[in-house]
């Protein structure tokens, strides 16, 4: 496992990390993000889908009160919100595990610590941490090098 971390200014650059990681990995891949309300884990996703889409106009949101949502890249890419789930109600009924070993899929999850499950090899670990209104450190886990 592979330890890294950056620190990012703003929106942009948290969202240009995303495509950056996101092209020195092999497909499939999940990413479990961790960090405090507001700590940038939907803004990484928001980057994944606008590379995904070839830079085109998609409206990514936080998944809070659906829960998943689906979006139609080729191939497919799952945001999932556990925050509403923190009183440990269980996943079960999500469908995460058939997400997650899907290998076919890029799937997000954030609140991912929330998911007690062990994830499979391709799994990214990121971890946003709120400095300011602009700067946050984003620690990286994962099983190939993104340096």
């Amino acid at each position: 496992m592979y330890y890294t971390t950056y620190i990012s200014y703003s929106e942009y650059e948290t969202k240009i990390l995303a495509k950056i990681i996101l092209s020195k990995v092999s497909f499939p891949i999940i990413f479990a993000l961790n960090g405090d309300i507001g700590s940038g884990k939907t803004t990484f996703v928001q980057g994944l889908g606008k590379y995904l889409f070839d830079e085109n106009n998609i409206n990514i949101q936080s998944p809070t009160f659906s829960l998943i949502r689906k979006y139609e890249t080729i191939p497919c890419l799952y945001h999932i919100d556990l925050y509403r789930l923190i009183n440990g109600y269980s996943v079960d009924y999500l469908g995460i595990n058939e997400l997650i070993f899907n290998r076919s899929l890029y799937v997000c999850i954030e609140w991912a610590d929330f998911y007690h499950i062990k994830f499979p090899n391709n799994t990214i670990f990121i971890n946003f941490f709120y400095y300011n209104i602009d700067i946050r450190n984003i620690a990286i886990y994962s099983p190939m090098s993104m340096i």
